[in-house]
């Protein structure tokens, strides 16, 4: 979920009725995973989604250069979304080149493969 605004005034939007003062919360997790913007199986990611024909990540909603509104849009988008992200790059190519990745193994040393389709029931959005 992003940050949620206050309304600076009435407001209409799909024909509902906004009142001034009325707190929005941006569904970040909705933008980012949109049929109409990245196709029927937009829950599934697929790396050529976010690339162009030079391997360069597209522009995702509004031009955002990210590809994706994780850090919010417009003026307040984060300030800090470019150390964010090569924060996040170096300590994944750390992590890959420091250490041996193994999957975990059961009782009888079977590798237990995760379900990428599990879903956390009881968080604060589910």
């Amino acid at each position: 979920m992003g940050v949620p605004h206050a309304t600076s005034k009435d407001d209409y939007y799909d024909g509902d009725y906004i009142p001034k003062g009325t707190i929005c919360i941006p569904n970040t997790w909705s933008l980012n995973h949109d049929p109409n913007v990245y196709g029927p199986d937009a829950e599934e990611f697929w790396l050529e989604r976010h690339l162009d024909r030079t391997d360069q990540l597209k522009d995702g909603l509004l031009g955002i250069s990210e590809g994706h509104s994780t850090y919010g849009f417009g003026q307040r988008i984060c300030i800090g979304r470019h150390v964010a992200n090569n924060s996040l790059f170096i300590a994944i190519a750390t992590i890959l080149w420091t250490m041996q990745l193994e999957g975990v193994k059961d009782l009888d040393s079977n590798v237990v493969v995760p379900n990428i389709n599990a879903e956390e029931q009881h968080g604060i959005l589910s």
